[in-house]
């Protein structure tokens, strides 16, 4: 099943959930669905973040990337793919963290990031989408 805000087509199975919320509101719904801890969507000074959460029940880690799209007024589209990339760098940085992998191979890594980043823009792509359908105001 595609999920509106969690990654579904892992590289290789990992212990790690990605997700993607472009609006607070449903940040803040899906961080009580999940029994995430509260904590601040995004920062006054940022357009988007990464937020690591632990299980300690599953030990599985959970990675949202927080866009505030109410701050990406203005933002060309490529600019708003840069930042994207940007943060998808940083799950990537926590992903290798967690598995303890130090220095995985160029190639592996080239394409776990192609991977990642293809999958957040999808995921953006069709947040937007039913943004517009919904009417919602950025």
């Amino acid at each position: 099943m595609v999920d509106k805000f969690w990654l579904d087509k892992p590289l290789i199975p990992l212990p790690v959930h990605v997700g993607l919320f472009c609006y607070p509101e449903d940040f803040e719904k899906e961080r009580k669905k999940r029994k995430i801890p509260p904590c601040q969507y995004i920062t006054d000074h940022a357009q988007m973040c990464v937020h690591t959460f632990e299980n300690d029940e599953t030990g599985m880690q959970v990675k949202c990337i927080c866009v505030d799209m109410r701050k990406m007024k203005g933002q060309s589209t490529n600019e708003i793919i840069a930042m994207l990339v940007h943060e998808v760098i940083h799950v990537w940085q926590g992903i290798k963290e967690y598995l303890g992998e130090r220095s995985p191979s160029n190639e592996f890594e080239a394409y776990a990031i192609q991977h990642l980043t293809l999958n957040v823009l999808e995921l953006f792509a069709k947040q937007q989408h039913e943004s517009r359908r919904s009417t919602r105001k950025a």
